[in-house]
């Protein structure tokens, strides 16, 4: 039985129709934007205030997309998190 590897690269994936990354992120905010728990938790202004806080420190700021805006939400919580720990107040 012969086996075949393909190797694709970063934006392949757009030739067989699916979304670019920044194609994407503009999906995903337009559905976190209009998510009525997210709208009710602040999840839908976090997202925007991520997205624009990278905007303006990035040297490219119109590429910014959901990868980079989860990575910040990710560390913002693990940092909230490892503050309220008692861990996180021993290093105080």
């Amino acid at each position: 039985m012969k086996r075949a590897l393909v190797l694709l690269g970063a934006g392949a994936a757009i030739d067989f129709g699916a979304p670019s990354t920044m194609k994407l992120t503009d999906i995903i905010e337009k559905a976190v934007i209009e998510d009525r728990v997210m709208q009710m938790t602040g999840g839908d202004g976090a997202f925007q205030t991520i997205r624009a806080g990278l905007a303006g420190y990035l040297h490219k700021p119109g590429i910014v997309h959901f990868e980079q805006i989860y990575h910040c939400a990710h560390e913002l919580l693990f940092t909230t998190l490892w503050a309220s720990s008692p861990q996180g107040r021993e290093i105080d």
